[in-house]
């Protein structure tokens, strides 16, 4: 059981490196698509701004999804570990523990460590939110930040080749 928890653990730390990894390549990609096309768009013909309208807004959608994708979820807890439900703290995860003293957290933790039980629930609360984060905060986002990249470049390459056959 204990190296099924710990594979999970790493497989999750795993997909969240992959995740930001993605965003990092929107961000980079969208960024400089709609850096060059705002540079373009003085350029061109006031009938063929379009296509360029179109894949500016929809790489700027991207970029910005993906950008909040990578940004942490920062929630400061000000109540004390006693204030709190022990159901509601994840002593594995430094936001939760990160405003206890370092006595706090030792008798937390030492606490916790006496029980084999207490250890394997708070590794399975560990495990669940770090997917729940996964799923929500990263690939959901991610998920529609590469949606909207693909469709601004669909939609965009559809108007100019709409645009092109009208004016021959």
């Amino acid at each position: 059981m204990d190296y099924a928890l710990t594979s999970t653990k790493s497989n999750f730390a795993s997909l969240t490196s992959n995740a930001d990894q993605k965003a990092n390549i929107i961000i980079a990609i969208t960024s400089l698509i709609f850096t060059i096309s705002l540079g373009k768009i003085s350029e061109l013909h006031d009938a063929h701004t379009l296509p360029l309208v179109v894949l500016m807004l929809f790489s700027l959608a991207s970029l910005l999804l993906a950008i909040i994708s990578v940004t942490p979820n920062y929630r400061q807890r000000k109540k004390s570990i006693q204030k709190l439900e022990k159901k509601d703290v994840n002593l594995f995860f430094f936001g939760h523990f990160s405003n206890l003293s370092f006595d706090e957290f030792h008798k937390e933790m030492t606490d916790m460590f006496q029980s084999d039980e207490h250890l394997h629930e708070a590794l399975l609360k560990d495990i669940y939110q770090m997917g729940v984060v996964l799923h929500r905060e990263k690939f959901k986002i991610l998920f529609y930040s590469y949606r909207f990249f693909f469709i601004g470049l669909l939609l965009s390459f559809i108007i100019a080749m709409v645009q092109l056959i009208c004016d021959i």
